[in-house]
Order: structure tokens, then sequence, then C-alpha cells
């Protein structure tokens, strides 16, 4: 909250740094508000017309707020849970669970509670192959929000509980380093490299009171 006013002010300016605009865009986005994190995105795209990355972040945000228009929020202490209403609506109880355990376990593991609420968003299978455009295997994903594929999980809890996990550990990471997250592989020398972000996801997924000294 406290990066708004300097961005804003810097957005102003007779002339504008296109990275203002798109740190406006982040900061709207994380507040879901994707209208105006598309709009701010769009002005940075003028100033730099050739830039494919953030052609390719306007198509998604379009993308995902055609999905969310009729979504439902649930807002706890630690996380913003949307959702299909008529798909979705007892699975999120057992998500909130899920990602609550995540919040004290993981934070043990790794002595950090991030400060900021972190959304997460359940769609169906189709919705969220047209938001993310990821490959059909692809069980969940993390890109700033947790986005989950939820459909079968009410069957297969253990499997739902290590996504989750996993996609939370990404999302603490994020937290600490403050890193951005294209940097995990835009980047010659990230702030974490991908075996890191990847070991610790999937060391902690099991979601168990196991041994973590080695961390």
């Amino acid at each position: 909250d406290d990066a708004f006013p300097p961005l804003l002010l810097a957005a102003k300016m007779e002339t504008p740094d296109p990275r203002a605009y798109q740190l406006l865009s982040e900061l709207y986005d994380r507040h879901n508000d994707l209208p105006r994190a598309s709009d701010y995105l769009q002005k940075a795209l003028v100033l730099a017309p050739y830039d494919i990355v953030l052609k390719a972040k306007i198509e998604k945000l379009q993308r995902d707020y055609r999905q969310q228009e009729t979504f439902v929020r649930a807002v706890t202490r630690h996380f913003t849970i949307q959702f299909d209403g008529n798909e979705n609506r007892d699975l999120y109880r057992t998500v909130i669970e899920i990602l609550e355990d995540a919040y004290r376990e993981v934070g043990r593991a790794l002595s950090y509670y991030p400060d900021e609420a972190i959304t997460v968003i359940l769609y169906t299978d189709q919705q969220f192959q047209d938001v993310t455009r990821l490959p059909g295997w692809a069980g969940a994903s993390y890109d700033g929000k947790i986005r989950l594929p939820s459909a079968g999980y009410e069957r297969q809890p253990d499997v739902l509980r290590k996504l989750l996990y996993h996609e939370y550990v990404h999302a603490v990471i994020h937290a600490v380093t403050r890193q951005q997250i294209t940097a995990v592989k835009d980047t010659p020398s990230p702030r974490v490299p991908v075996w890191l972000h990847e070991g610790l996801a999937q060391y902690l997924e099991a979601g168990s009171e196991r041994d973590r000294v080695a961390v």
C-alpha cells in the first residue's frame, strides 16, 4: 500500500517510466482490481509497443477477468479465496483449512509468515486451461496467485494437500525475497534459482510434522 503514492506520482510525470505502470499493474492485480491492472499495462505497452512479455501479461489479465466476473470471494486473515460459486462452494472450505495448516507448518519450517494475504483462485479444469494456458497435466500454478483446477480433488484430499502446500511454499519464497515471478527463469542470476524454489516446494509439500532441521 505504501508503494501506491510514489508510483502514481511517477505515472503522472511528463515522461513516465513504463516500469511505474508495470508496478502499478502488479499492485492492482494483487488487490484483485483486474480492470485497472490491465489499464496500466496498456499504458506501459504504449511506451514499449514491441514488448511481447507485456502483451502476454495483458492477454492473461483479460482472460482472468472474463473468468472471474461472476466468482465468489471469501476472505480470511491470511488468504483471499475466489471460486465459481456454482462449482466449488463446498471445496473452498477444505482449501482454506489446508492453507491455514500450511501457513502454520511452512511458517515454522522457514521461520517466516507473510504479512499480506495470498490470493487463491479455484477454477474448473476448462477455466484453468483458458486462463493459464498450461499443459493439461499441470496440477496447479503460482504466478503471484495460487491457481488450482479443482475437479476431482474431493476424492483425492492427499493430492490436494500436496498441491496446495507446494504452491504455498512458492508464495512464501516470493514474499521473503520480493523476487519478480518471471525473474526465476528470465534473468541469468535470479535471487532464488529454480532448483531451490522447486526443491523447497517439493520437500515441504508433504504437509507433515516430520523433522525439517536440514531446511
